[in-house]
């Protein structure tokens, strides 16, 4: 099961990977906590929906709350996926 969600977060990843932006213009927000760096290699793109693996595996193990659960935003492999309200912090 750990190489189909590893595989759909490739995928998703790709999906968006024309409307992401660099993190690194937060580096004045996060100086001293993020390093520029690190910030330059990740992402986030704002989407409507938030994508969730939904495979039958994970909800035979416990996991249906969190794959229904309704969420503003979710990290996965240096990216961030955020609705639009999170941007008027």
């Amino acid at each position: 099961m750990l190489a189909q969600i590893e595989q759909w977060i490739d995928k998703t990843n790709s999906e968006y990977v024309h409307q992401r932006i660099c993190c690194d213009t937060f580096a004045s927000e996060f100086a001293g906590f993020y390093p520029h760096d690190f910030l330059k290699t990740a992402f986030y793109v704002v989407v409507e929906h938030i994508p969730k693996p939904d495979f039958a595996g994970l909800r035979e193990i416990g996991l249906s709350d969190f794959i229904d659960m309704d969420v503003a935003g979710i990290t996965r492999a240096f990216r961030i996926l955020c609705q639009p309200k999170l941007l008027n912090i």
